[in-house]
């Protein structure tokens, strides 16, 4: 192949690939994105930091780094971003709602025109909004679940009644959420009432605090202490890792900018001290990358973009669809 045509293939794949990069980067800008429940877990770290208790009172050092993790009101803050989160994941629901085609409508059922096929874009679109409507709803539900938790953690007992009735209230047959919702308000309600499967759906759907302050409200109410003071055991465990983990976190960005200021103003005083020194070496001392602008073309528009993010997930595409 000469350089002539190979320059024109460059300029083909070129145009080819602009267009579609640019359709899916505006795609993915205008698209409602799914909230992560990575978002939150920060969040549930300190609540188990707040579940850590200091016996001595003179461990000035552990009170310290508690407070200064914990901040000063971590319940209220934890619910706060919770219902940030859940507000955000109910709007992302309602836009992908929006985006699925509306029934055609007709007052004569009979005359009404024949509704177009859609294409297997269409499906494969439509299938992908359903996808997405299904994973905001079980999100909506799990966050309902939590922040009743929190709610109730904090004697708002009413609120986290009213939160878990939403729950209760919808799905024939009950799913798993509804049913974790009406144990959860039971052993809130007054006079409370504990389901026989109720510490089974505990420890199967609740995780990580949640799921210690689920149980201990249970284990109270049994009145099975050993079980209890196991519990609190694990809890002030897993408390005093998170603390650890946490301090760790805190500690490593600061150090990391201590380290990178130090070696800044070293390499600064070091160039200033050499600027007047005559440097021989410094062409033997070069990198040198023979690269022109077509050979940088080809490595990011031929072999990155176009095989990368066109003709390799169009091929798996195809395979997948036989």
């Amino acid at each position: 192949m000469t350089v002539s045509l190979k320059r024109l293939f460059l300029v083909a794949i070129t145009l080819l690939v602009i267009p579609l990069l640019g359709l899916s980067l505006w795609s993915s800008l205008t698209e409602p994105q799914i909230t992560d429940r990575l978002q939150l877990y920060q969040t549930d770290l300190l609540l188990h930091v707040n579940e850590l208790q200091v016996d001595d009172p003179q461990d000035a050092n552990l009170l310290a780094a508690r407070k200064a993790v914990l901040g000063n009101d971590p319940l209220k803050t934890a619910l706060e971003q919770y219902q940030d989160v859940r507000q955000s994941a109910a709007t992302n629901l309602q836009k992908f709602q929006q985006q699925l085609p509306a029934p055609a409508a007709s007052d004569n059922p009979i005359a009404a025109p024949t509704a177009p096929i859609p294409s297997t874009q269409d499906k494969l679109q439509n299938s992908q909004t359903l996808t997405n409507i299904q994973k905001q709803s079980d999100l909506l539900q799990q966050l309902d679940l939590r922040i009743g938790l929190l709610q109730a953690d904090q004697d708002n007992i009413q609120s986290a009644l009213a939160t878990w009735a939403k729950l209760t209230q919808s799905g024939n047959p009950p799913s798993q959420s509804a049913q974790l919702a009406n144990v959860l308000t039971g052993l809130w309600s007054e006079p409370p009432q504990i389901f026989p499967n109720a510490e089974e759906l505990l420890q199967k759907q609740l995780e990580g605090w949640f799921r210690y302050k689920a149980l201990s409200r249970l284990y109270q109410l049994q009145q099975r202490t050993e079980a209890l003071n196991t519990l609190e055991d694990q809890e002030q465990q897993v408390a005093q890792r998170t603390l650890v983990k946490l301090a760790l976190v805190s500690t490593v960005p600061a150090l990391g900018a201590i380290i990178g200021v130090a070696l800044i103003v070293w390499l600064s005083i070091r160039w200033l001290l050499g600027a007047g020194q005559p440097r021989e070496t410094t062409g033997s001392l070069a990198w040198q990358v023979p690269w022109d602008w077509e050979t940088i073309a080809w490595v990011l528009i031929v072999g990155f973009f176009f095989a990368g993010q066109i003709a390799i997930p169009g091929l798996c595409g195809c395979n997948c669809a036989k």
